[in-house]
């Protein structure tokens, strides 16, 4: 139970949703908990990698899309 408070603080602390105290707290606790440190690590690469891939569609569906619009277009103006 205890772990799953201190997993959705993390989680909190990588969204930037805590408050100054707990954000300072949290980042003591790590400092002195490596264990703490190495799930807050994972858990920002994780989020990193979930921000690149969500942040860059790839070619085919960037086409697809335009190709949708520009039939829509076409189709309004029939």
């Amino acid at each position: 139970m205890m772990k799953d408070y201190i997993d959705n603080q993390l989680v909190k602390l990588l969204y930037n949703e805590t408050s100054v105290s707990k954000e300072l707290a949290l980042k003591q606790q790590m400092s002195d908990n490596a264990d703490l440190y190495r799930s807050y690590r994972e858990m920002r690469r994780i989020k990193d990698r979930l921000d690149h891939s969500l942040s860059k569609p790839s070619h085919s569906s960037v086409q697809y899309i335009l190709d949708y619009s520009r039939k829509q277009q076409r189709q309004a103006s029939i």
